[in-house]
């Protein structure tokens, strides 16, 4: 298995359920995302994910060093920075971030070391431009990047942009080619989507984005998902009408030993009254004590794409 491959199977185990979480609802895929981290970020954890923590391996994701004339967007330089509002706190992070990643990766070292003046304008796995310090600095500031479900929010969001430019917000599904050319918007605004896929950033190889979107995207949908574990799901009559049910994935609910348990606070929540004992039950034991008999429940664990249990509660 090359190391490319080794390092798209190790972020699908890694990310995958909570990006799937993330993108419920809209045309993109776990497949997507995947190639487009590695796309943006693996030059630096392509080389260590399988020699850090994942904590330590997403605060170094970070990168992009080109400044004006290569680079027209805000800021385009260090002078660019400071005259920006909190320009000088950001600068410090933005340098110290270069100056980190440089014990990983010996390009950013020698830019760190030949260039004082030079900082990092990419932040997270996804790679969160520095263009948005002017509407968004908290998540610089804050070093919100090392945090993967930020990143997450923000990379959706930005894909939703995306698939705008290219196609329209009201675009349901996106084909494998056409989720290239919404990568193509996500790096370099609107894509010809009649044309090939030589489009986006060019690398010092001559490979443009959109053509390694495609190879990472095809690696990506030869791997196999992350592990998908039961869902419990708790149904209860609508208030307008009897015959409606509500129903709502409990996010705290975890399969253990062939029953659930799940956070009694989220389960007083939804049903609105409290019950005794301790901070964590199986949901047996928090029916039992919330004395709420319920109608059925079934259990469904045959069923490999989406396993679940579903709760009916006589309220």
């Amino acid at each position: 298995m090359s190391r490319t491959t080794q390092g798209i199977a190790w972020f699908k185990n890694q990310f995958g359920a909570q990006i799937e979480a993330a993108v419920a609802g809209t045309p993109f895929s776990l497949d997507l995302l995947t190639a487009i981290a590695y796309q943006e970020s693996s030059e630096i954890w392509g080389s260590i994910f399988d020699r850090l923590p994942v904590s330590e391996v997403l605060k170094v994701c970070v990168g992009d060093t080109l400044d004006a004339p290569a680079r027209s967007a805000f800021p385009k330089n260090k002078a660019a920075l400071l005259a920006r509002q909190n320009g000088s706190a950001m600068f410090t992070i933005a340098r110290q971030a270069l100056v980190d990643i440089g014990q990983y990766n010996s390009g950013y070292a020698s830019v760190a070391h030949m260039n004082a003046d030079k900082f990092c304008h990419g932040y997270g796995i996804f790679q969160y431009d520095l263009q948005f310090f002017k509407d968004d600095p908290d998540f610089f500031l804050q070093k919100r990047w090392y945090d993967f479900d930020q990143c997450l929010i923000k990379v959706v969001a930005e894909l939703k942009e995306a698939l705008r430019k290219a196609y329209s917000p009201a675009k349901t599904t996106l084909t494998p080619r056409e989720s290239v050319f919404v990568a193509i918007a996500y790096n370099n605004g609107v894509p010809d989507i009649n044309g090939t896929f030589s489009q986006g950033f060019r690398d010092s190889d001559g490979e443009y984005y959109g053509d390694l979107i495609w190879k990472y995207l095809q690696i990506a949908e030869a791997q196999p998902g992350p592990p998908r574990l039961p869902r419990l799901i708790l149904s209860k009559p609508g208030r307008l009408n009897a015959i409606d049910w509500v129903s709502q994935a409990m996010a705290t609910a975890t399969f253990v030993g062939g029953h659930f348990e799940m956070d009694k606070s989220e389960f007083e929540l939804f049903v609105g009254k409290s019950v005794t004992g301790p901070g964590r039950q199986t949901i047996r034991d928090l029916l039992t004590a919330s004395a709420i008999p319920f109608i059925s429940s079934e259990l469904h664990l045959n069923e490999p794409a989406d396993p679940r249990e579903y709760i009916f509660l006589q309220m």
